[in-house]
């Protein structure tokens, strides 16, 4: 079985299988326990997020890191612990398939292990490099990471799962990353909920792991 992007109107939307512990994508209003406004955003919502990390677990996993992480990170695991953002579409200048999504925030005590930002670390440590912490996936097996290390430490990136973690520049630190978060267009809504009956499916060559 192969992975596919389904390509819309020049807006690629990624597709893929899915692991069996992922919840499923969700496009419309959610209300959650666990939700919580992004302070100073009020179109920015956190679901699901994790218990509020205090500064002695940050500096706990600080310390199994081996880095200090980046003050507005640091700041959204503090308050957040990870969760799935609303809105969550992303627009990519400069890269081919234009447009990606964010599906999960990662953090600590998760109830998923895919999405623990320790077992993250090590699983994609040879893929992402020594000075990437992965912090966020979206529905395909795509990474987001942030530099913890030199001169671009702050940096967000999205890796690019289907050309062998090709790195794309997202933003200058993680509170800008939020800041590009939009909601779907009335064009893109209408197309996924009619099922994209318009997309030209293209096969990759790359296998699902």
């Amino acid at each position: 079985m192969r992975r596919r992007r389904k390509t819309i109107r020049g807006t690629i939307i990624r597709t893929g299988r899915r692991c069996s512990s992922c919840p499923a994508i969700f496009t419309g209003k959610r209300d959650t326990p666990g939700e919580s406004q992004i302070k100073g955003d009020d179109d920015m919502q956190i679901h699901d997020r994790g218990e509020p990390l205090s500064e002695q677990s940050l500096q706990e996993l600080e310390e199994k890191l081996g880095v200090r992480l980046p003050a507005p990170y640091r700041r959204f695991l503090q308050e957040y612990n990870g969760g799935r953002p609303e809105p969550d579409v992303l627009d990519i200048a400069g890269a081919p398939f234009g447009t990606v999504g964010v599906r999960e925030f990662f953090g600590v005590g998760k109830d998923y292990e895919t999405y623990e930002l320790l077992w993250l670390l090590e699983e994609r440590r040879a893929s992402l490099g020594d000075d990437v912490l992965a912090i966020a996936c979206d529905s395909s097996g795509d990474l987001y990471g942030i530099v913890t290390k030199g001169e671009q430490r702050g940096r967000v990136y999205f890796f690019d799962y289907y050309a062998s973690w090709e790195p794309y520049f997202v933003a200058s630190d993680f509170d800008a990353f939020l800041q590009k978060l939009r909601p779907l267009t009335p064009e893109e809504l209408a197309l996924i909920e009619a099922g994209a009956a318009t997309a030209v499916v293209v096969d990759l060559d790359k296998p699902v792991e």
